[in-house]
């Protein structure tokens, strides 16, 4: 494998980690944080739901995760399939991710912190961290 090629595996490698360590999380941050700020319908069932120990997988995730991958929006695709994964093995299986089924299940009993759901330090970043409530 010549130099050049070396190279672009290397930047791709990167720019992947770069998408699902960084990116993705700042996002999940801003749109719960959003759906929060508009008193999203959808969403607040979930926070009803889950007060009533009713809890089922979104199904919305993988919808937006099928549109983006048939419409070539691929990091798209990775992301809310990224954030489904993580949201359902918080609900079903928190055993999995303990510490950010902690983070999330806070947030359900606050809703004003803990937004982020597969990462903790988007929260930290914008000071809606908490650890106990």
């Amino acid at each position: 494998m010549n130099n050049t090629m070396q190279n672009y595996n290397i930047y791709y490698i990167l720019s992947n980690i770069y998408f699902i360590f960084i990116i993705e999380p700042l996002g999940e941050w801003c749109i719960h944080n959003c759906l929060h700020i508009i008193n999203n319908k959808i969403h607040n069932n979930h926070h009803i739901n889950y007060s009533k120990h009713i809890v089922s997988p979104e199904l919305w995730p993988l919808l937006f995760t099928i549109l983006t991958f048939y419409y070539n929006y691929i990091y798209l695709s990775l992301g809310f399939l990224k954030y489904w994964l993580f949201h359902t093995i918080i609900h079903f299986k928190p055993e999995l991710l303990p510490e950010l089924a902690t983070h999330h299940l806070l947030h359900h009993k606050k809703q004003k912190y803990n937004y982020c759901v597969s990462a903790i330090w988007p929260d930290k970043l914008f000071n809606t961290y908490r650890n106990n409530c």
